[in-house]
């Protein structure tokens, strides 16, 4: 591809130092992408948080955990929700947010444990956002978790002071 290609982009340095070292790409064919957060955007927000849990009937006292992103079977946010709906049943004050789409299937096996738990009207699935307003999201959480397979957002989380699993 070489000699059809005028340009490779890398991203992370790492993927450039592949593309380099093991594909044989040449060093002045490589761009670099930095990966990274707008922390600007991403940061702790008192403000937001209470504004979103307001505006989505959370008790400003809860115990959030939330996963963001689609809801794919690759992601597995139906581990979370099995995980999350024991722990949910005995502790009244913790609720369980997903932000993002996901097909009829997947949200069928996320709201089974948790209605089999009897804990359903403390959890919410919330459609996706556009990228300005997943910093409120972030900030509503008290902990984000990725059961299965991570992406920017677990960056996202932590710069927006959340503790990331």
């Amino acid at each position: 591809m070489n000699g059809n290609v005028s340009g490779f982009l890398g991203v992370g340095q790492e993927s450039c130092d592949f593309l380099i070292r093991e594909q044989g790409v040449p060093p002045d064919k490589v761009g670099h992408l930095a990966i990274g957060v707008d922390t600007e955007m991403f940061r702790p927000d008192l403000q937001a948080r209470n504004r979103a849990r307001k505006a989505y009937g959370i008790p400003l006292e809860a115990k959030v955990v939330m996963q963001t992103g689609k809801l794919s079977p690759d992601k597995s946010p139906g581990w979370l929700a099995e995980a999350a709906a024991p722990i949910m049943e005995h502790c009244p004050d913790v609720w369980l947010v997903f932000v993002g789409g996901g097909a009829a299937h997947e949200l069928e096996i996320i709201q089974t444990p948790i209605e089999r738990a009897g804990v359903s009207n403390r959890m919410k699935i919330l459609a996706a956002v556009a990228v300005p307003k997943l910093a409120d999201m972030f900030n509503m959480a008290d902990v984000c978790v990725y059961p299965n397979g991570s992406s920017l957002s677990c960056m996202e989380a932590a710069a927006s002071g959340r503790p990331v699993i």
